[in-house]
Order: C-alpha cells, then structure tokens, then sequence
C-alpha cells in the first residue's frame, strides 16, 4: 500500500505531512513544527500521543490534510487561521479572518504591564482600544478579576470574535463595545488604556508577507501619516477620559512601530503627557511607548 493512502509507523504521520507541505513549495524553516500542529488537529491527539500513532487517516481527513496544504502554499493562508487558535498568556484566544492575529511581540508587554498592574493591588477600569480578537482584553482581565476591562473596536467581525472569545473563555469582567476609537465610550472614565492600534504606512504594507496582505483586515494595519495618524487620534483624546489618580495608573500604553518610538514620545511630550517610557520587544526594536495622563 502506497503511502498516500496508509499512515502506520511511528512518527509517519507528522513525517507526512512535513513532506507534503515541503513537496507543495513550502519553505517555512520550522516546518517540522507546523507538521505536528497540523497533525494535533486534524487527529485531536497531542504530540505525546502522534509519536505512537499508528492509524490509518480516513478519507476526510485526507481530504481536510489536501485543502490545509492547498491554503497554506497556493492561498498563503496564515497557519493560525487554520489551527483557529493561539495562545496569549494563559489564555486560548480564537482566531479567524480578518481580524487580527494576536503578535508575540505584543503578549511580551502585556505580561510585562500584567505585572506592573498586580503591584498596584487596586482594582481598575481599564480601556482596551482596537481590540480586535480581545486578546489584550481578555489577559488583563483575566490577570485582574477586581477590574473592570472594556475593549473597543470599529470592526464588527472584531467585537463578534472578541465576544466569543469571552463566552468560551468564562471571562466576565470583561465587555466588548463597537466604537470609531472614544466614540462609544467617550462619557467613561478610565485609570488606563491599552491600544494596539493600526501603526503601519501604507508603503510599508505594500512589503508585508503575502499572509499578512491578503487575509487580515488593512483596517486593523494601515495609517495614515506614516502610520502615526490613529496613533495621534488617540493620544490627543485620551485625556479626556483618563481618570486623575495616584497610584500607578492614569496611564496610556501604546504599541508602535520599530521605527516609531521617537515620533510617539516627542507627540506625547508635545500633548502634555509626563513619565514618557519607551521599551523595546526582545528583539531591540522600539515596541511600547507608555506615559501618565496630560
């Protein structure tokens, strides 16, 4: 029996799957890996159980394996639109287009701000603007279960999944408003707000990875004025619903381009905003620039 149709040996099935991604046209340099999280969710075993697999693929899953191999390569469809989730700290956030896959680089200063936050040791009403999956949200609620998160986002399909997300994760200090940035919530007030926002220039996407281009929302991407325009938007706002406060809080978070971190402090600066931070991401690129209230 070829070995198209019989999957029996130890490890062949992730074997498998790494030669047909690889014999597609696949370069990844971790294709190995992509191979055994394909695996764990087309079979609902872990890597544990794949080393000793020894059963056949049924004709539904070859066929779901085939349509996997034919989006990753020829549709360049992100790998984590079709294992539908990522891990955000502690938490499984579910993913699907367009919205925005949740960054590495953006869990490393949550959990840094997650930290920071559990110091204080009060409870917080706290803003999440352009929250896209909640992600953010959901972890700082998830850290602090005596504060109280909302998350905004323009985007329908962001707020649907960001509120699905809450559902299957059992979070409810935690709710998720459609809003053009303060629109919404412009009658709130807030000790903190976190935003991820759309920093990259149009000429800059232009260069993105195809992945990136022809699946997430450009919404949720691309700015105007070099990337900084929504960025500026928010910046300019925020004071006027930042609550005035003496414990560590008061504070925005903005994450930002590599080559963003001096435009940002010198606009915050420029708007009256004190204790302007800026902080690299592991790779020593400018990632989150914080300040207190103007």
């Amino acid at each position: 029996m070829d070995l198209e149709s019989k999957i029996g040996a130890r490890m062949l099935l992730i074997r498998y799957i790494q030669d047909k991604l690889i014999a597609a046209g696949y370069q990844a340099a971790h294709v190995s890996q992509i191979a055994v999280w394909l695996a764990q969710k087309l079979t609902g075993r872990s890597h544990a159980q794949l080393l000793s697999f020894s059963q056949d693929l049924t004709a539904d899953q070859q066929v779901l394996l085939n349509q996997w191999v034919k989006e990753l390569v020829v549709e360049h469809k992100p790998l984590q639109y079709i294992l539908g989730t990522v891990s955000f700290g502690d938490l499984v956030i579910e993913v699907k287009p367009p919205v925005l896959i949740p960054r590495p680089e953006t869990e490393v200063w949550v959990l840094e701000l997650i930290d920071q936050l559990k110091v204080i040791n009060k409870p917080l009403t706290i803003l999440d603007m352009c929250a896209g999956s909640g992600c953010i949200a959901l972890a700082l609620a998830h850290a602090l279960p005596s504060s109280v998160v909302i998350g905004a986002d323009i985007a329908h399909e962001a707020i649907t999944l960001a509120q699905s997300n809450k559902k299957q994760l059992g979070i409810n200090n935690v709710q998720f408003v459609q809003s053009d940035l303060f629109e919404q919530v412009k009658n709130q007030t807030f000790d903190l707000i976190v935003t991820n926002p759309p920093y990259v220039s149009q000429k800059a996407f232009n260069g993105l990875d195809m992945t990136v281009r022809a699946w997430e929302d450009k919404r949720a991407l691309v700015a105007g004025n070099s990337g900084l325009a929504v960025i500026q938007a928010i910046v300019q706002e925020a004071p006027r619903v930042l609550k005035k406060n003496n414990y560590g809080g008061s504070r925005l978070v903005i994450e930002i381009g590599f080559d963003q971190g001096e435009a940002v402090c010198t606009m915050l600066r420029g708007c009256g905003y004190t204790e302007v931070k800026l902080a690299s991401d592991l790779a020593g690129h400018d990632r989150v620039v914080s300040a207190h209230r103007a």
